[in-house]
C-alpha cells in the first residue's frame, strides 16, 4: 500500500508538469522496491511505464498551453522552414521559379514597375549613370562603327562599334571604355541608335581621327582590307526617358549631384 506521504503528492500536485515529475519520482521508487522483492527486470518494467505516464502528462500539459491561444514551441524542422534564406544560401530552381510565379500573381503594375526599374538600376556602373544623365535632356549624339571591308566593297564585317565622344561629354572616369558602356545600355533598352545626325560632320569627323580610331584603320588595311565608317546617332529611348524619369536623382547641369 502507499504511505500517506504519498498520497498528499498526489492531491498537492497541479496538473501537467509537476504531476509528470510525481509520477515519475514514484516510478523511481517502484523501482527500489521492486529490487528488493521481485527483481531488476520487473522493476525495470515499472519504470519504462512510468516514463511513458510521465511524456503522456506532459504532452497534454504542451497541447493545453496551445489551445490557449500561446505559441506552442516549434519543431527544428518548422524553425528551419520559417528562416528566410541567407545571401549564401541558393533555394533550389523550382523554390525559386514559384516563387516569382506567386509574386507575379499577387503584385500591382506599380510594383512590377518598381521590381524592373531596381532591376535595372543594379546593372549599371557609376560611368553608365553618367552617360545617360547626359543624355537624359533627349538630344542626340554623332555615333559611328568602323567596319572592315574588302576592295571590292562587297564584304563588309564591323571592326569597332559605338564609337562616340559621350563619354567625354559625360566626364566619366574611363573614356576609353564608351563603346562597351554604350553597347550595354543599348542592350539593356535605355538607349538607341538612329540615323546620322545633320549639322554635325566636325563631331564625326573628330571621332573617326581619334589615335586610337586611325591606328584600328591601319590594322584594317594591313590585313588587305578597305576601312569604313557607318555615320549614326545615339540618344536616351523612349523606355531609358520612363526610367530614367522613375529613378530621377536632384542632379546639377552636367551631371553632378
Amino acid at each position: 500500500m502507499s504511505s500517506g506521504a504519498d498520497r498528499d503528492d498526489d492531491a498537492s500536485a497541479p496538473p501537467g508538469s509537476g504531476s509528470a515529475l510525481v509520477a515519475l519520482a514514484r516510478g523511481s521508487v517502484l523501482l527500489l522496491r521492486g529490487v528488493g522483492r521481485i527483481g531488476g527486470r520487473v522493476a525495470q518494467s515499472s519504470l519504462q511505464a512510468a516514463e511513458r505516464r510521465a511524456l503522456t502528462v506532459l504532452k497534454r500539459k504542451l497541447d493545453t498551453v496551445g489551445a490557449a491561444g500561446l505559441p506552442a514551441p516549434l519543431s527544428p524542422a518548422a524553425g528551419r522552414e520559417l528562416q528566410p534564406l541567407r545571401e549564401t544560401e541558393a533555394a533550389p530552381l523550382p523554390r525559386e521559379l514559384e516563387r516569382l510565379l506567386q509574386q507575379a500573381l499577387e503584385q500591382t503594375g506599380d510594383q512590377a514597375r518598381e521590381r524592373l526599374n531596381r532591376r535595372i538600376l543594379r546593372q549599371l556602373v557609376p560611368d553608365e549613370a553618367r552617360i545617360l544623365a547626359a543624355l537624359a535632356d533627349g538630344h542626340a549624339v554623332p555615333l559611328c562603327h568602323l567596319m572592315a571591308a574588302n576592295r571590292l566593297g562587297v564584304t563588309v564585317q564591323p571592326w569597332l562599334e559605338n564609337l562616340s565622344s559621350i563619354g567625354k561629354e559625360a566626364g566619366i572616369s574611363v573614356p576609353a571604355a564608351t563603346p562597351h558602356y554604350v553597347a550595354h545600355l543599348r542592350e539593356i533598352g535605355l538607349l538607341v541608335l538612329g540615323p546620322e545626325e545633320a549639322g554635325q560632320e566636325l563631331a564625326y569627323q573628330l571621332i573617326e581621327s581619334e589615335a586610337g580610331v586611325r591606328a584600328q584603320c591601319q590594322l584594317i588595311e594591313q590585313a588587305g582590307l578597305r576601312p569604313r565608317f557607318t555615320r549614326r546617332s545615339l540618344r536616351i529611348s523612349e523606355f531609358g526617358r520612363q526610367w530614367w524619369s522613375a529613378c530621377q536623382p536632384h542632379l546639377e547641369p552636367g551631371g553632378r549631384t
